[in-house]
């Protein structure tokens, strides 16, 4: 259910602790249709998560070619201090799990830059109207994960391309 979900709503940015904590709440409370997992480790040294929803509940790459399922990937938080894609996955995760309908499999990755989410301040986005604390566009290398997507120099992105050619997704949406 979306109950405890509104302070999300209203000018603020979960931790990362606090984003896991739903995400494992979320798995936990659906175990028929969401499954947390892991995949490779992120510079901050913290494994990168990511949620399979699956309405039929086989969470499982083959599986979902098999069953021609259509696989959406969502990426969250490369830059962590624009948080309205971590907010708005968190709450689409929730209805999903809660009521899952049609075929597609959602792959969610709930935070990408983990050493930004974990570096909180709130004086690096001058000219952003809010939140008061959010994380910071850096990694823990200080590499600009939009900026590394080709050249790949970082652990997360390594773990972001095991995952994408894992689930070879139909969809792939950046909530940045």
């Amino acid at each position: 259910s979306l109950k405890g979900f509104g302070q999300f709503r209203s000018n603020y940015t979960p931790t990362y602790a606090e984003t896991i904590e739903w995400y494992e709440r979320i798995s936990l409370d659906h175990p028929s249709f969401a499954k947390l997992e892991t995949i490779g480790k992120t510079d901050a040294g913290k494994p990168l998560h990511y949620l399979v929803i699956d309405p039929k509940g086989n969470f499982s790459p083959k599986a979902a070619f098999q069953n021609d399922q259509t696989v959406v990937l969502i990426m969250n938080g490369i830059h962590p201090g624009e948080a309205c894609g971590i907010n708005a996955s968190i709450m689409f995760a929730l209805q999903k799990a809660s009521e899952p309908t049609g075929d597609a499999v959602y792959v969610i990755i709930p935070v990408y830059n983990v050493g930004g989410a974990l570096n909180r301040n709130s004086n690096t986005r001058a000219n952003q109207n809010g939140p008061q604390e959010y994380g910071f566009r850096g990694n823990a290398r200080n590499l600009d994960l939009n900026r590394d997507f080709i050249k790949a120099d970082s652990e997360n992105t390594f773990a972001f391309s095991r995952l994408f050619h894992l689930w070879n997704p139909h969809i792939f949406i950046d909530t940045h």
